[in-house]
């Protein structure tokens, strides 16, 4: 079933039709009930189906044989389609890759089986050398065990607490930012399950994208949003419809860019707009094998990595080209290797405000 939309002036219509044959770059159509034809004017209308709850523009509107239009007195029905719907891979084809714009060098924090929390700067994240300001790193706290930390734009940082309580520290560049009462942190919550997050089942169903937006996968199946207010100190909620239990990982890696992992290893792409309440991308597959990761973070950009075991718990690259749909070339099959030593730590983030698609 086909809907071809017409437009008169600023007069809209819509109307149902049912595809009768298929040729090589048309296709015939007639109406799917009553005396239904698209009319003189309606010749380059598009032509629609839907597939999964998403509209696909499959086709313009060509000819007809006018049956029921003003002034015609034609009976035959039905009319002629000119496919577009083949077009897709030449289309991706001529666009080029959009650009993208990275900070001189991205945070990435590691939080080490002993509770130390390490800053690593890594030099080349727009292509994915091996390449890092210092590879030791530099310290900026401790006793961060107990928490599932997650870092978030402007040096913010979310810690879901085993004791129940939901965290937020900033760190300056120098320093901690301290409250009125003298501490690194205020309480956003206390309870509501919090404490699940440091568990080895939900770790990876808590993330941040780089709009600051707290995205969790909860006992419901299904994902919860929180925005912060720094006026109020508390977080805007919103519970969004979804079948997100099947994902045992979830990471922001742009404005409302989440990749999701179901636990045979496929990935998954989805764009939430938060200010229309709106999903323009649902569960888009983008590729298999993603459950060698015990971590995936992102700094933006649609930039992920990945740490796995393999030789000394290696730290792989990958960036997502979206207008083409491919991933950027790597030279193999696996993405770039860019760090060693990152898979056996207690927990790794990135801040994903690095990079970004311009």
């Amino acid at each position: 079933m086909i809907l071809i939309r017409t437009c008169v002036e600023v007069w809209f219509s819509t109307a149902s039709f049912q595809v009768k044959s298929v040729g090589k770059t048309t296709f015939e159509v007639a109406g799917a009930s009553g005396n239904i034809s698209t009319c003189k004017g309606d010749a380059g209308a598009p032509v629609i189906r839907e597939a999964n709850g998403t509209s696909e523009l499959v086709a313009v509107d060509h000819t007809s044989w006018q049956n029921g239009c003003l002034g015609e007195s034609q009976t035959r029905q039905g009319g002629t389609e000119t496919r577009v719907d083949d077009l897709n891979d030449w289309i991706r084809q001529q666009i080029p890759d959009l650009s993208i714009e990275c900070k001189p060098a991205v945070p990435l924090y590691v939080v080490r089986n002993d509770g130390e929390v390490r800053e690593y700067q890594h030099t080349d994240p727009k292509n994915g050398s091996f390449s890092w300001a210092d590879y030791n790193g530099r310290i900026i706290g401790g006793g961060w065990l107990g928490a599932r930390t997650v870092a978030a734009p402007d040096g913010v940082f979310y810690l879901a607490v085993q004791n129940g309580e939901f965290r937020r520290y900033r760190w300056n560049g120098n320093g901690w930012d301290t409250n009125q009462a003298g501490s690194q942190y205020d309480v956003l919550e206390n309870g509501n399950g919090w404490d699940r997050y440091v568990t080895p089942d939900y770790r990876n169903r808590m993330t941040v994208d780089t709009n600051g937006h707290v995205y969790t996968i909860e006992p419901d199946g299904k994902l919860h949003w929180r925005s912060y207010d720094p006026a109020s100190k508390k977080l805007d909620h919103r519970v969004l419809a979804g079948d997100w239990g099947q994902y045992d990982l979830i990471v922001g890696a742009g404005p409302g860019v989440l990749y999701t992992r179901t636990p045979n290893g496929d990935l998954f792409r989805h764009v939430y707009e938060a200010k229309s309440g709106q999903w323009t991308q649902q569960a888009k597959r983008n590729g298999s094998g993603w459950n060698m990761f015990n971590s995936i973070i992102s700094v933006g950009g649609e930039i992920l990595y990945g740490a796995r075991p393999d030789n000394n718990g290696e730290l792989l690259w990958y960036r997502y080209q979206f207008l083409n749909g491919t991933w950027a070339d790597t030279g193999r099959d696996l993405g770039k290797l860019v760090g060693t030593g990152w898979y056996n730590e207690f927990n790794i983030t990135a801040a994903p405000d690095g990079c970004r698609v311009v």
